[in-house]
């Protein structure tokens, strides 16, 4: 018996419509994931600082004064304690709601989402390290310099002040060792180097700050000052000349108190000019507490020993003022043979800043 082979069958192509349609379909998506990408790069771009340096290469041999801060924050303490105070002022704040029958209950609740978002939020705003210092010149008052490592926009900010410039008559756009800065107001310099932003009060700073951003590897000094073994969130070392320790002094007790309540330094002005250097150091233990140390060095064992008990009588005052705020301040002294070191731990802060922000707040406050 004998077959017939069955006849081919014919295979139907996709039609020309359907062909066009998965075309375009490919094409569009195509295209749209190029954009995708393209507007990732460019927020990627427009949001990351860019490269930085380490801000202690502001740190230089005609340097009198330095202070640094530190946001690496590597314990938390810092996290912790905005997130504390923001809770402090979303609690002050409902409290005075409450109080306020007239408040609706959305009102509130957006008000205390609105404060647990800006917890997260504020730490964008914190650089992660900042150095500030005095520059000396043989034949001018020393120039305050300061340099700043922001975590996000500095790239994009740069670019923007740039333009700002072009544009603008009062900025006037300079040039040094190929890094462009401008002076502001005739007088004070801001550079952009990378990530890094520089302000300066004068243009002669601004120029010495771009020698040492550019001038190489850092140097032992600037290495000890980022290395920050005692992990302080700020740390100051003060050249002493004249009467410099005092005033600080002064401005301290003018700024955290009623200067009439801590008693007067003045009788202690040729004591403390004999003093060499000031150095400080503060750190953020937890969401309420602060832990710093202050030392006042100088070459004669006895100055030290007075120097100590004037600290004594200072720091004793204080923890009056701090107890009438509700704030508690433990302080060791410890006269050594060439300095005098206080040792302190404030707490209660948590509770005291959110006080200070709602003080005056009306019962009828609203969001």
């Amino acid at each position: 018996m004998t077959t017939t082979p069955a006849p081919p069958v014919e295979k139907k192509g996709m039609q020309p419509g359907l062909k066009l349609l998965l075309g375009c379909g490919l094409g569009c998506a195509g295209i749209a994931l190029i954009l995708f990408i393209i507007g990732a790069l460019l927020v990627y771009w427009v949001v990351t600082p860019g490269a930085q340096q380490p801000t202690t290469l502001l740190v230089g041999e005609q340097t009198r004064d330095v202070a640094y801060f530190d946001g690496s924050d590597p314990d938390g303490g810092l996290d912790a304690m905005i997130a504390g105070i923001l809770l402090e002022f979303d609690h002050a704040q409902r409290e005075a709601m409450a109080r306020n029958p007239d408040v609706p209950t959305w009102a509130r609740k957006l008000q205390s989402l609105g404060n647990q978002r800006n917890t997260g939020s504020l730490k964008m705003y914190i650089p992660s390290e900042v150095t500030i210092v005095q520059e000396q010149f043989p034949d001018a008052e020393p120039e305050m310099v300061v340099a700043g490592n922001p975590r996000y926009f500095a790239r994009f900010a740069g670019r923007i002040f740039g333009w700002i410039a072009d544009e603008n008559e009062d900025l006037e756009l300079r040039e040094y060792r190929g890094r462009e800065y401008q002076i502001i107001d005739g007088e004070s310099a801001l550079a952009f180097l990378g990530g890094t932003v520089i302000w300066s009060e004068g243009e002669r700073s601004m120029e010495r700050a771009i020698e040492r951003f550019t001038g190489g590897r850092a140097t032992p000094a600037q290495q000890q000052i980022r290395e920050n073994p005692d992990g302080w969130l700020l740390s100051m070392q003060i050249q002493n000349e004249g009467d410099r320790i005092l005033e600080l002094l002064d401005t301290w007790r003018e700024v955290v108190t009623d200067e009439e309540a801590l008693p007067d330094l003045e009788p202690h002005r040729e004591l403390l000019s004999r003093a060499s250097e000031l150095q400080a150091g503060l750190r953020i233990v937890n969401d309420d507490a602060i832990e710093a140390r202050l030392s006042i060095f100088t070459d004669d064992p006895v100055d030290a020993r007075r120097i100590a008990d004037v600290l004594t009588e200072v720091f004793s005052a204080w923890q009056t003022e701090a107890e009438a705020v509700e704030m508690r301040l433990q302080h060791t002294v410890d006269p050594g043979a060439d300095e005098a070191r206080v040792e302190l731990r404030l707490s209660g802060v948590r509770g005291a800043v959110a006080r200070v922000m709602t003080e005056g707040m009306p019962d009828d406050a609203l969001p």
